[in-house]
């Protein structure tokens, strides 16, 4: 469900696989760690694959899909395994346990989280915990972020409706990148949360609400519809293209914003609210500035129509770019 944690925070990482809405797949092993005897360690096995069918289901236990921990040698650690998957059709859920798929952890790269999808009749009766988190690093999983296993996906739904929820939550622990990717979807609910950073990848399409809320991050394609759409707490959402929402919330410390050089293209058919500490954001978002070369002494150009000039050797001022305005003369001298 969610990428694993790296092992040195630079290599790139395996890539996700499987169903959200029907979840069959064994998690992925960790890799393991080869440096002699004091620094050698076996991955965690990934999490396995769990079906159950039930008219009624009580969980005041646990039921786990979790992967196996990395082993950290006090030199060196491996990775831990990815979660499972966990696929439950039920006519009623009941109780206050757990049902997880948590990526393995306790080393240096934690072990994506798995997939859940529940499938139920009534659920009214459960007040447990579901939970698909990434893996942590063992020391400062809020300082190491590249180390933290990306978070699982958890999809609920009715079974007299057509579409259910999507839920994706990294248990409040961030990550680095967009360690959640998700293919074309369509869903009646998507809820991010605990510090989670999803991707779509491709248009998605939400026929309820979209909620971002705390410190959460969502990127989605060009094309997709998404609701009701709001964000909140500190959440960053970024807009790859053009989409639709019902209405759009963007407030407390929230950021709308899209990548650098892609428009910010929303159509909102009723209500979009920028409130009080909201920010739609596109600052330093068009053409990119002159740069330099890493040896200082080569500048390289601005680009743009009205990119201004980049200097050398100190020969001048580097120049402002033009746009509605011209920019200003690096070198002071009036045209």
């Amino acid at each position: 469900g969610g990428l694993g944690g790296t092992g040195d925070g630079a290599q790139p990482r395996a890539p996700t696989y499987g169903s959200l809405f029907d979840p069959v797949d064994f998690g992925s092993g960790g890799g393991a760690i080869a440096g002699g005897v004091s620094y050698s360690a076996n991955g965690g096995n990934g999490g396995g694959c769990l079906k159950v069918w039930a008219n009624r289901l009580r969980v005041d236990g646990v039921i786990t899909a979790d992967g196996g921990d990395s082993v950290n040698t006090g030199y060196s650690s491996s990775g831990g395994g990815s979660g499972g998957s966990i696929n439950i059709r039920v006519g009623t859920l009941e109780g206050g346990g757990v049902v997880r798929a948590d990526g393995g952890e306790h080393g240096h790269a934690g072990g994506g989280g798995g997939r859940i999808a529940i499938y139920y009749g009534d659920r009214t009766g459960f007040t447990g915990v579901v939970e698909a988190r990434g893996g942590r690093y063992y020391y400062s999983p809020q300082t190491y972020t590249a180390f933290t296993g990306g978070a699982g996906t958890i999809y609920w739904q009715q079974t007299n409706e057509t579409l259910g929820t999507l839920l994706v939550d990294n248990g409040g622990v961030d990550s680095s990148g967009w360690s959640t990717p998700l293919q074309a979807i369509s869903v009646k609910q998507l809820l991010v949360s605990g510090a989670a950073r999803v991707e779509a990848t491709n248009g998605m399409t939400v026929t309820g609400q979209t909620v971002i809320s705390g410190t959460n991050q969502l990127h989605v394609a060009d094309g997709s519809a998404l609701g009701a759409l709001t964000v909140s707490n500190g959440a960053l959402f970024a807009l790859a293209g053009r989409a639709t929402s019902t209405s759009t919330t963007v407030s407390q410390g929230a950021v709308l914003t899209s990548p650098a050089a892609v428009a910010l293209d929303l159509q909102v058919d009723g209500l979009l609210l920028v409130a009080t500490n909201g920010l739609m954001d596109m600052a330093g978002k068009g053409y990119g500035g002159g740069s330099v070369v890493s040896s200082g002494s080569t500048a390289l150009p601005a680009q743009g129509p009205g990119a201004g000039l980049s200097a050398t050797n100190g020969g001048t001022e580097g120049y402002g770019g033009s746009y509605g305005g011209l920019g200003g003369n690096g070198d002071g001298a009036e045209p």
